[in-house]
């Protein structure tokens, strides 16, 4: 048993302690004052101590171990320990009804091959991180730490030319809320500007709360020493302390600034469908999702969403009747039939997107419905796909235009496929860890949602629950309401 001398050596008590499946030891300790304070204790080989020795530790299932979802999911009370469980939901938008005259594209999280998820605390303003791409030749940012900086001017130059804006990575729709203290005339405030920084958005003002906007990246932007052409001496300084940007519409209590960051893999992103029932993630708004799912708990991926491309190389085969033409292609994987939905002609609603036509459920060969498709289930175990699409009489027609009109399906999978994820990325997930206090995890794009498991601080659990037992003591210990006797 290694470190084993790290607890017994300590002048405080072991009021209790937790041992994950990987020989991490982790011990609270108790000093004169009362003062509960969890310590890492280094690692025990389970395989080397004897039962009686295994009594004296807490094993980690005796641990309180919530979970949160949400996006971003928010892990209040924690301590600084591994995760004990994530799962991230994929998930699909399309602003529009599609039509082949009008298309409407179909965005899935993840479709550039990866994306980042942050761990951090509730602070998400960072002048370090941002520092090799903010000063110029006009100003210098000085201090070594989030906590306070000051901006000095290099030379003579005018408010306008010094100019600071710090990227806050949050996902589209999130909103933030910044505050903080400076020298200066003008403090920071919060602006969606082009991804790249420049431009901003024509239709907000800057403002303190802020809600990122489709298309832009926000911003914490500061003109420290004034705008227009006010000017600015060499040398001159303005100094910022406990700059913090946390979610929501109202400010906090300023803490340090701490992230981690990890990359997911998506070779073939993370797809979400929205559907009105039979969902296997629902989000805040309430709204279910059949979706692809990242669970690092068991170390795999869950493929539920499967896209189909057609384009001129699909084999594409015709199918008449009251002599109106469809096409129809047999779909790679079986598609999940909505079991809320029946029909004696035999065609199935498949919970599926489309960025080129609507989706039509019952009879869709041979009825005069146009620019639609529809999905059926064979008794084969096989599932067809067709569309109706009369401005073309063939198949070869159809495929001319298909070779510079390419169109992707969405359909939910009758049987997911799962996938292991890489060693590489679940050793990155293992070495996360929750902070002191309030742990934030959110993504660079707007997945469905992010469930995640953490180990509660015990000490302020178990306050919450002393605090609720004198409650309910005081409301028992209230004396009976007086009645007369009259009554």
């Amino acid at each position: 048993m290694e470190n084993k001398n790290t607890v017994l050596a300590a002048s405080a008590a072991v009021t209790g302690a937790a041992v994950t499946k990987d020989g991490d030891l982790m011990v609270t300790i108790q000093d004169d004052t009362g003062t509960q304070t969890p310590i890492f204790a280094g690692k025990i080989d389970v395989s080397e101590v004897v039962e009686e020795e295994l009594q004296n530790y807490a094993p980690i299932s005796a641990a309180i171990r919530p979970t949160v979802t949400g996006n971003p999911a928010v892990c209040e009370d924690s301590v600084a320990w591994g995760l004990q469980g994530l799962k991230i939901y994929g998930k699909s938008t399309q602003d529009g009804e599609p039509s082949p005259e009008n298309p409407v594209s179909i965005v899935s999280v993840g479709e550039g091959g990866s994306f980042e998820t942050f761990y951090h605390t509730q602070n998400l303003f960072s002048i370090k991180s941002a520092l090799g791409g903010l000063e110029t030749d006009n100003f210098s940012i000085e201090g070594s730490e989030d906590t306070n900086f000051t901006v000095r001017a290099k030379k003579q130059t005018i408010g306008n030319s010094i100019f600071i804006r710090v990227p806050i990575n949050i996902p589209v729709g999130k909103t933030v809320t910044i505050s903080g203290k400076t020298t200066a005339s003008l403090n920071f405030r919060l602006q969606n500007r082009n991804l790249d920084g420049t431009a901003a958005s024509p239709s907000k003002p800057l403002q303190n709360t802020e809600t990122r906007e489709q298309g832009y990246s926000l911003f914490a932007t500061c003109n420290p020493f004034g705008v227009g052409d006010v000017v600015v001496q060499e040398g001159q300084t303005v100094t910022f302390s406990e700059i913090m940007v946390n979610y929501g519409d109202s400010a906090l209590p300023w803490e340090p600034y701490k992230s981690q960051t990890i990359t997911i893999s998506t070779p073939n992103g993370l797809p979400g469908i929205p559907v009105e029932s039979g969902g296997n993630f629902t989000d805040a708004d309430g709204q279910q999702w059949i979706c692809d799912v990242i669970d690092y708990g068991t170390g795999k991926k869950l493929q539920r969403i499967y896209k189909l491309v057609v384009d001129h190389n699909t084999t594409i085969y015709t199918a008449s009747q009251n002599d109106l033409l469809s096409f129809a292609i047999n779909c790679p994987q079986r598609a999940q039939k909505d079991t809320s939905f029946s029909s004696t002609q035999g065609v199935c609603k498949i919970k599926s997107m489309c960025d080129y036509y609507e989706q039509y459920m019952i009879g869709l060969v041979g009825s005069d419905k146009n620019n639609a498709f529809g999905f059926y289930n064979t008794d084969y175990q096989t599932t067809t796909l067709f569309i109706n699409d009369r401005r073309f009489s063939s198949v070869e027609d159809y495929k001319a235009w298909l070779k510079t009109n390419p169109v992707t399906f969405l359909y939910s999978l009758e049987t997911p496929i799962e996938t292991d994820i890489s060693a590489e990325e679940l050793a990155a997930y293992r070495a996360l860890q929750t902070y002191d206090g309030t742990t934030v995890i959110s993504t660079a794009e707007p997945v469905a949602g992010i469930e995640a498991r953490y180990i509660l601080d015990g000490t302020a659990a178990w306050n919450d629950i002393q605090a609720i037992k004198q409650a309910v003591a005081s409301l028992q210990n209230q004396p009976e309401p007086y009645q007369s006797k009259d009554e």
